[in-house]
């Protein structure tokens, strides 16, 4: 593994808290803010029917304030994933792909877990929920903990989304409904296998209820045994001869085991369902999990070994889908494609042909990551390499990538706070030539203006001295690095080996390309840098 990389993951978390402080205060003056908006619309709803001036009643009509509320509840979700984000003791690693990708298999490997507890299986969609598995130095024992769903939860969070996917018609408004009527027929209209494969699943939740009712009565969170695992996150036992039922009542399982390389340090990897042809509502959560739980993202793709190519609805469609998990960063700067190679005595057979077929017309598809890698994802050397490759990308990158994700937030911010500073000014304008009795109004309107005025200038100023202070540590560091380069054997001390370089290479260019080449390699072996 590379030099000190735990280290330096548990440096990145201790730098993420400051940060998690700042936004926590950002948010509590966005909720006050709010408060103060709804309540300048009510005092404004009753201020207007006795306004007698028409120009003045249109100007303060014409301040949109629902769609000011509207944005700062925009910028409060925004700031709620932000916090949750830079709040984390983990740096969390999330897979994502089509079933039957070899994700499991890469997680068995990577966790030094079994099927046990990361179900795979070449039928069925075996997975059935997202387990967040975390690397715990000192854990004796693998041990689970189960998030379950309320009746409530279940039919707003599922169930409704099957009625709507599925034209069902009107919705069951209680989870009794549901289960006591009649499940409506589905539409004579609808003949793909697709649908029809989603409404099956549907039934589930109404067939077997008695198979899983007792975990919507359980705690909402609740400790499990390693052997009790599997139960609450596949479908069937390992031998494919059980049915389990308890996972249609579980939003998600978190997992704590130590890793087989121990000197990884405070990380965790997210193992995402298959998305296939019958979880309604599946890429919803995936974008919520890559928003809200996930630093970097694996996409895992295992070509077939007797043909395939790169599909535009299914491979494509799920990276534009993944980019909406944080829209204001280039996926490319936070995901990593694994190909799954599969060896030539497996059931898949050879695919490594298909394999660098796929990595040389992945440029074709207009999808970008940060790195490609093909991998035999049974194999524990490769896997890990490809976490070697993965943390070493995250202790390079990830301060870069949260500062520029909280810099985004910081200006939209800043504009929303001008915007409503303009349109109030405007309304406080507009109040001092109207006719009429101004003595409530402006009673009213001076208590909200101080107290926005109060509270908001603050907020900017702060925002503004920390955009102009050097980052100390950086600096320091960067310092560090421009001086062991200076070091390098392989930087020339003189003019003389250019030229000479030169003269054999025939150009200044070529002589400048092949140091470029030394350097960077020279570079690369250097860990201090």
């Amino acid at each position: 593994m590379v030099t000190n990389i735990s280290s330096e993951i548990k440096n990145i978390i201790e730098k993420r808290q400051p940060l998690a402080k700042r936004v926590e205060k950002v948010e509590a003056h966005l909720i006050s803010l709010q408060q103060y908006i709804q309540r300048l619309i009510r005092e404004r709803n009753n201020f207007l029917p006795q306004l007698n001036d028409s120009q003045t009643s249109e100007i303060l009509q014409g301040i949109n304030l629902p769609q000011i509320e509207q944005e700062i509840t925009t910028n409060l979700t925004i700031i709620s994933k932000l916090k949750a984000r830079f709040s984390r003791q983990t740096l969390n690693i999330g897979v994502v792909g089509k079933p039957r990708q070899g994700k499991s298999k890469f997680l068995q490997t990577l966790t030094g877990l079994t099927r046990n507890e990361i179900p795979d299986g070449s039928g069925q969609h075996c997975t059935g929920v997202m387990s967040i598995i975390y690397h715990q130095l000192q854990a004796k024992s693998t041990t689970g903990k189960v998030y379950s769903h309320s009746q409530e939860s279940l039919l707003e969070e599922v169930i409704k989304l099957y009625y709507g996917d599925l034209l069902l018609g009107t919705t069951p408004q209680k989870f009794d409904d549901f289960l006591n009527g009649g499940l409506p027929a589905l539409p004579s209209n609808i003949t793909n296998k697709v649908d029809q494969a989603k409404y099956e699943y549907l039934k589930r939740y109404k067939e077997h209820y008695n198979d899983y009712q007792n975990l919507l009565n359980l705690k909402p969170i609740f400790s499990i045994p390693q052997n009790k695992i599997r139960e609450y996150v596949a479908q069937d036992d390992v031998d494919g001869k059980q049915v389990y039922y308890n996972y249609l009542a579980v939003k998600k399982v978190e997992i704590e085991s130590q890793f087989p390389h121990s000197d990884i340090g405070q990380i965790a990897v997210v193992d995402l369902p298959g998305l296939g042809d019958t979880g309604v509502g599946d890429v919803e959560r995936m974008i919520k999990v890559l928003s809200e739980d996930v630093d970097f993202v694996l996409f895992m793709r295992k070509p077939n070994s007797g043909g395939d190519y790169w599909d535009k609805d299914s491979d494509v469609g799920l990276y534009d889908k993944a980019q909406k998990g944080i829209p204001t960063i280039p996926l490319s700067r936070w995901s990593f494609l694994i190909l799954n190679k599969t060896a030539p005595d497996s059931e898949q057979g050879d695919n490594s042909k298909n394999c660098q077929g796929f990595l040389d017309k992945l440029p074709d598809t207009r999808m970008e990551f940060a790195d490609c890698i093909i991998a035999d994802c049974a194999n524990t050397e490769e896997t890990a390499n490809v976490l070697e490759k993965i943390l070493q990308y995250l202790t390079e990158n990830i301060t870069e990538l949260d500062h520029k994700y909280a810099k985004i937030f910081e200006n939209q911010l800043i504009k929303l706070s001008k915007d409503l500073q303009a349109d109030l000014e405007k309304a406080s304008s507009a109040l001092q030539e109207y006719a009429g009795d101004k003595r409530l109004f402006k009673k009213l309107f001076k208590q909200f203006w101080d107290k926005l005025t109060n509270t908001l200038q603050p907020h900017l100023e702060t925002i503004e001295s920390v955009s102009n202070q050097t980052d100390k540590t950086f600096q320091e560091e960067l310092n560090k690095v421009i001086e062991n380069c200076q070091k390098l054997s392989s930087i020339p001390e003189s003019v003389e080996p250019i030229k000479e370089k030169r003269n054999k290479l025939g150009s200044y260019t070529e002589a400048y390309s092949r140091y470029l080449h030394i350097i960077r390699t020279d570079l690369s072996k250097n860990s201090y840098l």
